[in-house]
C-alpha cells in the first residue's frame, strides 16, 4: 500500500496494478523510467501542440511525486503511470491521469514506446486504470486528442466506450482541431439544480469591472465563489477559492506550469457581485471559467460588459482564442454568449463537474 500524502480524492491507493502480462507502476516509484518519460513526452507532445517545453513533462512528474497539483484549481492531482512487461521488466509506455474536482478524470497524455506498438497496449492500460479510478469514486472519464490520423495520443475511442462531446478548433495549435470524448463511469441520481435566468430589469447604478481583488475583499471573494458555484459544481471549497487568489497573484503572464490567472470582479456599491476567472493555455487560447454573477445582477447589459472587457484585454495581450465553459444551468449567460457576434458553440461536455449538469463550450477567435 502506498503511504503517499497529498489530496487523495478519486486516487487509487495502490501504486502498482496488474493488467494481464503488464504491470502499472507510478513514476514516483520507478526512477529508471523518469528520463525516458521526460524525453518522450517533450518530443511527442511537442510535435502535436505549441509551446511545449521540457518544463511541461517535468511538471507532470513533479505533480505525480507531490501527490497533488499545488497550482491547480479544478485539477486536484495527476498520476503518471509506467507500463512494464512483467516477464522481462521491459519499459513499454506511460499514461497520465488527471483528477478533477467533481469526480472527472482526464486521460492522457498517452505514450507508447515504438517497441510496444501494435499490442493495443494503450487501450489495455486505460481500461485497467479506469477500473481503479471508478472503484475509488471517479464519475466520468474523458480525453482530449488531436484530430489527426497519425497522432500517438489518439486511442480507439470505440473500444473505450467514449462518445464525442466537442470539436475544438485551433485549440492548442493554430489550424489544428481537438476532439473531446468521454463516458460516465458511474451513474448517480440527478441532483436538484436551479436554472439561472435573466433577472428582472432594475436600476442598479454603475457596475465597476476590476482585474484585482483587494486584501480587504478576499474573504468576500472566498464566500461568493463557494456560494455561487454550489448549484452547478461539486468539490468546491475554501481551498478552491484560495487557489484562484494565489493564481491571480502570479498573474496571467506567468509560466504555464504556474497556471497564473487574470480574475475579473464586478463590484456594485463596494460589494462583490460577479467573478470571471481567465486562464491562458498553451498555444494561445484562454479558458474562462467559472463565470459567476449574483442573481440580482443577471442582466444582458452586465453580461455584455463583462464579456467585452475580457475580449478586449486578451486581444490586447495578443491571445488567439477565448473559450468559455458555462454550465447549462446558467441559461441567461449562455443566451448572451451564443447570440454575440463571432461566438460559436463547439460542444457540450457531459457532466464534467457535477452529476446531472452539462457544460457548454462557447468560443471566439481574437485574431
Amino acid at each position: 500500500m502506498s503511504t503517499e500524502s497529498g489530496d487523495t480524492r478519486y486516487r487509487p491507493s495502490d501504486s502498482e496494478l496488474m493488467a494481464g502480462e503488464y504491470v502499472l507502476r507510478r513514476l514516483r516509484t520507478d526512477e529508471a523510467a523518469a528520463s525516458v518519460f521526460l524525453g518522450e513526452t517533450t518530443a511527442v507532445i511537442g510535435n502535436l501542440y505549441d509551446e511545449i517545453t521540457p518544463a511541461f513533462a517535468a511538471n507532470l512528474a513533479d505533480i505525480d511525486r507531490r501527490g497533488h497539483d499545488q497550482n491547480g484549481y479544478f485539477t486536484i492531482g495527476k498520476e503518471v503511470w509506467v507500463a512494464r512487461r512483467i516477464a522481462t521488466g521491459e519499459l513499454l509506455g506511460f499514461e497520465v491521469i488527471t483528477r478533477k474536482r467533481g469526480g472527472s478524470v482526464k486521460i492522457g497524455p498517452t505514450l507508447i514506446l515504438p517497441s510496444a506498438r501494435g499490442e493495443h497496449l494503450a487501450t489495455r492500460i486505460i481500461v485497467r486504470l479506469l477500473q481503479e479510478y471508478s472503484r475509488v469514486g471517479a464519475r466520468k472519464a474523458y480525453v482530449t486528442a488531436p484530430l489527426s490520423h497519425n497522432a500517438l495520443s489518439v486511442i480507439d475511442f470505440r473500444d473505450l466506450g467514449l462518445r464525442l462531446e466537442a470539436m475544438l478548433q485551433s485549440q492548442y495549435r493554430e489550424g489544428a482541431w481537438e476532439r473531446v470524448a468521454g463516458r460516465l463511469l458511474s451513474t448517480q441520481p440527478d441532483p436538484k439544480v436551479a436554472i439561472d435566468l435573466e433577472s428582472p430589469a432594475a436600476e442598479l447604478g454603475p457596475i465597476q469591472i476590476k482585474t484585482e481583488i483587494g486584501t480587504d475583499q478576499q474573504s468576500d471573494f472566498r464566500r461568493f465563489v463557494q456560494e455561487e458555484m454550489r448549484n452547478a459544481y461539486t468539490d468546491i471549497d475554501d481551498a478552491f477559492a484560495s487557489s484562484i487568489l494565489s493564481a491571480a497573484h502570479r498573474g496571467a503572464e506567468s509560466p504555464y506550469e504556474k497556471k497564473g490567472k487574470l480574475v475579473y470582479s464586478l463590484v456594485h456599491d463596494s460589494r462583490l457581485v460577479g467573478v470571471a476567472v481567465c486562464t491562458p493555455k498553451r498555444g494561445g487560447a484562454v479558458k474562462v471559467a467559472p463565470v459567476l454573477i449574483a442573481s440580482n445582477y443577471r442582466l444582458p447589459a452586465i453580461g455584455d460588459a463583462l464579456i467585452g472587457a475580457i475580449t478586449a484585454e486578451f486581444r490586447r495581450l495578443e491571445k488567439r482564442k477565448l473559450f468559455f465553459l458555462i454550465p447549462v444551468t446558467s441559461w441567461w449567460l449562455l443566451s448572451i454568449l451564443i447570440q454575440r457576434d463571432g461566438f460559436a458553440m463547439e460542444g457540450v461536455l457531459r457532466e464534467p463537474y457535477k452529476a446531472g449538469v452539462d457544460v457548454a463550450v462557447i468560443s471566439t477567435f481574437l485574431k
